[in-house]
């Protein structure tokens, strides 16, 4: 019998022993061509917004108000015609929001738009932060009481327990202070709070943690806050062990300050070195669709939800490269992260944040500053958004295509079930002539406890290895 069927059991042994050393080498090896890396990629998602689904129809109404301290004061209500709506409130320094308005309440937010000019200190972009305080209260007030008067237009049309804070320019700074320093809870529930090319420049509270989810929207070209002072409050609080909410920030490629506006349609990217350059700088149009879209999406995924768009603020899915037909670049931090890779010294070249080593091979890692103070600039070509001063990076570099960084977790930190990503930031340093192709790639090798080796290969897909002319 045996003798039989020798020949099938002999092949079946064969087989099986093949397929199990193809299986182990697939899992366990560190060799590309048995284990190949992955390549990551989103699922398709819809590519409109919610605005699709979501119109209910608005009218724009003017509520004339008159208060002790600011005198006779016109405000622009997005009206939805549906009842219990939340609530979006847009503060800005007299700039036409009316496009944006018309967009929210179409979507079911009682869209509220304050100029808050008036609590400015001597006509510059420094803001008495009480005297804000104190008109947006009054001004909310104000709004309740139409709200609950049957005979107003405004009747039942609110629900003040979401409400959503919105500010650009100047406006950005009186939204931050509003939401490290809120009004009267009783009053409203702040769901989260988008900051657009926001002027921070006489930002005097940075140690005050803000415990609302903040956006920002950088534009590439913003040659009205050319400092971008908008990433100083993400770098403030992203690397902060005191991030108490997720910070966001969207690094608009080819856009300016003023297209934002209804009615300001001078490119002021004029004013940025190197922008003329550029043929892809964004028209108005395009810049106010993304803003509506992006708004409208950003307020929904924290007041129910809803992710319909990848606007990069959802860890379980890859970062966008591009949100409604334009480039941008995405940062996301959340409170729960455990940080394992950081620049914090000279230290980290050798140790990781968690303790564990970093280990080199073909390859070097040094720590460097990036400074706007020239003689502080240890990254020359390299230009982080915004003007920083000190800001700690980790230079990684090799030669040949066997190069490698490991780092090693220790023992009491390898459990992470209870984590759904891993991110990293990361970007190319133009100024090196070892980057002088279009793009770079990297293997990120990632090895269990059990010996299972998952590779996923970062390529020209990733926006963040792309060379940037």
């Amino acid at each position: 019998m045996f003798k039989k069927h020798k020949f099938k059991f002999i092949f079946i042994i064969v087989m099986y022993c093949i397929a199990s050393v193809f299986i182990h080498l697939n899992n366990y090896s560190s060799i590309s061509i048995f284990n190949p890396p992955k390549q990551l990629s989103n699922p398709t998602s819809i590519v409109e917004t919610l605005a699709v689904s979501g119109s209910t129809g608005s009218s724009l109404k003017v509520l004339t108000t008159t208060d002790a301290a600011f005198g006779i004061q016109d405000i622009t209500i997005g009206v939805p015609s549906s009842d219990t709506n939340p609530i979006a409130i847009l503060l800005h320094d007299d700039v036409n929001l009316s496009y944006l308005i018309t967009h929210l309440a179409d979507n079911g937010y009682l869209t509220i738009s304050i100029d808050i000019s008036s609590t400015f200190i001597n006509n510059t972009t420094s803001i008495d932060s009480a005297l804000l305080n104190t008109l947006f209260t009054n001004q909310i007030k104000n709004i309740v009481e139409e709200v609950d008067n049957p005979a107003s237009e405004l009747y039942n049309k609110a629900e003040f327990s979401e409400v959503s804070l919105f500010g650009i320019g100047t406006g950005g700074l009186g939204a931050y202070y509003l939401t490290i320093s809120p009004p009267d809870t009783s009053l409203l529930n702040l769901s989260s709070t988008l900051l657009v090319a926001p002027n921070l420049s006489s930002l005097q509270d940075k140690t005050t943690t803000p415990d609302t989810p903040i956006g920002i929207i950088l534009p590439q070209y913003d040659g009205l806050v050319r400092s971008l002072d908008g990433q100083m409050l993400f770098d403030l609080w992203a690397f902060s062990d005191e991030l108490t909410a997720p910070i966001s920030c969207v690094y608009l490629l080819n856009a300016n300050h003023n297209y934002f506006s209804d009615v300001y349609d001078f490119d002021d990217s004029l004013n940025v070195p190197y922008s003329t350059d550029n043929p892809n700088r964004l028209i108005q149009s395009d810049q106010q669709k993304f803003l509506t879209n992006y708004t409208l999406d950003f307020f929904e995924y924290y007041n129910s939800g809803n992710n319909i768009t990848n606007i990069g603020l959802d860890t379980g899915v890859i970062a966008p490269n591009t949100m409604y037909g334009l480039d941008v670049l995405t940062s996301l931090s959340t409170p729960d992260s455990l940080p394992i890779i950081s620049a914090v010294g000279t230290i980290s070249e050798s140790f990781n944040e968690l303790g564990g080593t970093n280990n080199m091979n073909n390859a070097s890692i040094s720590y460097i500053t990036e400074s706007y103070i020239a003689s502080y600039d240890e990254a020359y070509g390299f230009q982080h958004p915004g003007l920083p001063e000190n800001l700690g990076l980790l230079k990684f570099s090799w030669t040949v295509d066997t190069g490698t960084l490991t780092t090693t977790i220790p023992a009491q930190y390898k459990d992470f079930s209870g984590y759904s990503s891993l991110s990293f930031w990361i970007a190319l340093d133009v100024a090196n002539n070892l980057n002088s192709l279009e793009y770079q790639s990297i293997i990120i090798s990632l090895k269990d406890s059990s010996g299972n080796i998952e590779h996923v290969l970062l390529d020209e897909n990733s926006v963040a290895l792309t060379m940037r002319k």
